[in-house]
Protein backbone atom coordinates (compact mmCIF):
# COMPACT_ATOMS: atom_id res chain seq x y z
CA UNK A 1 0.00 0.00 0.00
CA UNK A 2 1.22 3.26 -0.98
CA UNK A 3 0.02 6.99 0.06
CA UNK A 4 1.75 9.64 -1.99
CA UNK A 5 0.97 13.07 -3.71
CA UNK A 6 -1.65 13.51 -5.83
CA UNK A 7 0.07 13.86 -9.35
CA UNK A 8 -2.59 11.74 -10.78
CA UNK A 9 -3.63 8.10 -11.12
CA UNK A 10 -0.54 5.85 -12.64
CA UNK A 11 -0.49 4.09 -15.71
CA UNK A 12 -0.58 1.10 -14.49
CA UNK A 13 -3.27 1.61 -11.30
CA UNK A 14 -0.69 0.16 -8.86
CA UNK A 15 -0.36 2.99 -6.96
CA UNK A 16 -2.88 4.98 -4.86
CA UNK A 17 -2.63 8.67 -4.97
CA UNK A 18 -3.58 11.46 -2.82
CA UNK A 19 -5.06 10.57 1.07
CA UNK A 20 -5.70 6.77 1.21
CA UNK A 21 -7.52 5.30 4.09
CA UNK A 22 -9.50 1.65 4.96
CA UNK A 23 -7.45 -0.56 2.70
CA UNK A 24 -7.83 -3.84 4.33
CA UNK A 25 -5.20 -6.30 3.71
CA UNK A 26 -6.66 -9.84 5.47
CA UNK A 27 -6.85 -13.15 5.50
CA UNK A 28 -4.05 -13.82 3.12
CA UNK A 29 -1.41 -16.77 2.92
CA UNK A 30 1.55 -14.87 1.67
CA UNK A 31 4.39 -17.17 0.31
CA UNK A 32 7.95 -16.22 -1.20
CA UNK A 33 8.30 -12.72 -3.17
CA UNK A 34 9.33 -13.16 -6.83
CA UNK A 35 12.59 -11.84 -6.63
CA UNK A 36 14.58 -12.63 -3.42
CA UNK A 37 14.21 -9.48 -1.25
CA UNK A 38 10.80 -8.61 -1.23
CA UNK A 39 8.72 -7.72 1.39
CA UNK A 40 5.61 -9.98 2.52
CA UNK A 41 3.42 -6.70 3.48
CA UNK A 42 4.75 -3.15 2.58
CA UNK A 43 3.14 0.40 3.74
CA UNK A 44 4.77 3.64 3.18
CA UNK A 45 3.53 7.16 3.19
CA UNK A 46 5.66 9.45 0.36
CA UNK A 47 5.69 13.08 0.50
CA UNK A 48 4.46 15.48 3.25
CA UNK A 49 0.95 16.03 2.84
CA UNK A 50 -0.61 12.31 1.22
CA UNK A 51 -1.43 9.86 4.05
CA UNK A 52 -2.20 6.43 4.76
CA UNK A 53 -4.45 5.94 7.48
CA UNK A 54 -7.14 3.82 9.10
CA UNK A 55 -5.80 0.41 7.31
CA UNK A 56 -6.24 -3.25 8.52
CA UNK A 57 -3.52 -5.77 8.13
CA UNK A 58 -5.58 -8.79 10.13
CA UNK A 59 -5.37 -12.77 9.85
CA UNK A 60 -2.44 -13.31 7.70
CA UNK A 61 -0.09 -15.94 7.35
CA UNK A 62 3.40 -14.76 5.97
CA UNK A 63 5.07 -18.33 5.49
CA UNK A 64 8.95 -18.53 6.32
CA UNK A 65 11.02 -17.26 2.60
CA UNK A 66 14.77 -16.70 2.97
CA UNK A 67 14.13 -14.59 -0.19
CA UNK A 68 12.02 -12.38 2.22
CA UNK A 69 14.34 -9.19 3.66
CA UNK A 70 11.41 -8.05 5.82
CA UNK A 71 8.15 -9.93 6.64
CA UNK A 72 6.41 -5.99 7.51
CA UNK A 73 8.14 -3.32 6.44
CA UNK A 74 6.08 0.48 7.20
CA UNK A 75 7.88 3.59 5.90
CA UNK A 76 6.48 6.84 6.96
CA UNK A 77 8.32 10.15 5.36
CA UNK A 78 5.72 12.65 7.24
CA UNK A 79 5.76 12.14 10.72
CA UNK A 80 1.64 11.25 11.89
CA UNK A 81 0.63 10.58 7.93
CA UNK A 82 0.83 7.36 8.57
CA UNK A 83 -1.44 6.56 11.71
CA UNK A 84 -4.81 4.88 13.29
CA UNK A 85 -4.08 1.65 11.36
CA UNK A 86 -4.48 -2.37 13.24
CA UNK A 87 -2.08 -4.93 12.93
CA UNK A 88 -4.27 -8.17 14.30
CA UNK A 89 -3.52 -11.86 14.71
CA UNK A 90 -1.16 -11.92 11.85
CA UNK A 91 1.30 -15.15 11.92
CA UNK A 92 5.08 -14.62 10.78
CA UNK A 93 6.08 -18.11 10.67
CA UNK A 94 9.87 -17.94 10.91
CA UNK A 95 10.51 -14.89 11.32
CA UNK A 96 13.74 -12.94 13.23
CA UNK A 97 13.26 -9.46 14.86
CA UNK A 98 15.38 -7.57 12.00
CA UNK A 99 13.00 -8.79 9.35
CA UNK A 100 10.56 -5.98 10.84
CA UNK A 101 10.85 -1.99 9.76
CA UNK A 102 8.73 0.52 11.13
CA UNK A 103 9.66 3.79 11.19
CA UNK A 104 7.83 4.52 14.51
CA UNK A 105 7.66 1.35 15.77
CA UNK A 106 4.55 0.55 17.07
CA UNK A 107 3.32 4.34 16.61
CA UNK A 108 1.72 3.46 13.42
CA UNK A 109 -0.98 1.55 14.10
CA UNK A 110 -3.68 2.40 16.97
CA UNK A 111 -4.59 -1.28 17.80
CA UNK A 112 -1.21 -3.97 17.37
CA UNK A 113 -1.75 -7.32 19.06
CA UNK A 114 -1.65 -10.97 18.69
CA UNK A 115 1.07 -10.68 15.83
CA UNK A 116 3.25 -13.26 17.14
CA UNK A 117 6.88 -12.14 17.41
CA UNK A 118 6.06 -8.38 17.21
CA UNK A 119 4.97 -7.04 21.12
CA UNK A 120 1.63 -5.85 21.48
CA UNK A 121 0.63 -2.36 21.92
Amino acid sequence: MYSRPNFGPSPTGRWAYGNTEGNVIQNNTIGAPYKSGGSAIYLAQVGSSAALNKNTISGNTVQDSTDLKHYLYVFEETTDLLAANILANNVFLGARPSQFYMSRESGHFKTQKNNGILKDN
